[in-house]
């Protein structure tokens, strides 16, 4: 008797949803990224921001969408963010998109395998170990000033590096 299994497409796209918008990146592994951005409206309008997400995600095909997943007990999303994730899930799942999530516990466990604990010491290891992210890297924030806007690229990132490291 033989048993099917199915494959899943190996380019990744993770959105990562903040306060101002979203980031994504897309990997092909965890070494190679293609492409990155940050979508940050003057105004966190839903409707628009998930039209923008849908375009994203089908712009490259056969694709394996990360997500956060805020079940951990140490999230800290607000509800608007909440909600988008939740839609932006529930129409992947209507359109036959394999969908993972990761939480902020997930990356710790990754990312302490290469010493980094913050989110800065994180955007590091995947700065000196990812090309093209360079441009992006930024100085430690001291309170009370916030990390910079694109500091969401970085966070992108660290979830699809948590999809190719995990221990699932």
């Amino acid at each position: 008797m033989t048993s099917s299994r199915v494959i899943e497409p190996t380019r990744t796209i993770a959105i990562y949803i903040c306060t101002r918008g979203f980031s994504y990146a897309v990997m092909d592994n965890a070494l190679t990224l293609i492409e990155t951005n940050l979508i940050s409206p003057k105004k966190f309008d839903e409707a628009k921001l998930l039209e923008k997400i849908k375009k994203v995600v089908t712009s490259f095909g056969d694709i394996t969408l990360i997500l956060e997943d805020y079940s951990c007990k140490n999230n800290r999303k607000g509800e608007r963010s909440r909600n988008l994730n939740k839609k932006v899930h529930s129409w992947a799942q209507c359109n036959s998109i394999v969908v993972k999530k990761y939480s902020r516990d997930d990356i710790r466990e990754v990312f302490s395998r290469w010493m980094a604990h913050t989110k800065y010491d994180i955007s590091q290891v995947l700065v000196n170990n990812i090309e093209g992210l360079r441009s992006f890297f930024y100085e430690p924030v001291n309170y009370p000033n916030r990390e910079p806007n694109y500091e969401a690229i970085f966070s992108a990132v660290s979830l699809i590096t948590v999809n190719y490291f995990s221990l699932e």
